[in-house]
């Protein structure tokens, strides 16, 4: 598995001019922890066309900070939270995704990153 870092530096290839320092500050929500992406992190993945997978989280429960904690502590690869009308989470791993399609719901799925 990469780290972050190995992860930023094989992308920004596709990137010109982009220095790994300047990306690692500019495309995840805490550069020194977690794989949350930003909103410009994002966008720069789906530029790199990297396959996703998204899954709606209910707007009947917001994502309390708890979940922001476990998530960024438990999820081991690149991942989106898109808000809106229409919240999403959006996985760059096609194995955390499948769990979340197994869980079938956010609450659920916590629950099972918290067990691990």
């Amino acid at each position: 598995m990469l780290d972050k870092l190995e992860f930023v530096q094989s992308l920004i290839q596709q990137f010109p001019g982009l220095k790994s320092d300047a990306a690692m500050n500019a495309w995840w929500q805490n550069p020194r922890g977690g794989w949350r992406l930003n909103h410009e992190g994002f966008d720069a993945f789906e530029q790199c066309k990297l396959e996703h997978w998204d899954y709606e989280i209910p707007r009947v429960r917001p994502l309390q900070p708890i979940v922001l904690l476990i998530l960024d502590q438990k999820i081991t690869q690149p991942y989106y939270i898109k808000l809106g009308k229409k919240p999403q989470l959006c996985f760059f791993d096609s194995k955390e995704a499948t769990m979340y399609a197994l869980y079938g719901d956010i609450d659920r799925f916590i629950a099972g990153l918290r067990l691990n």
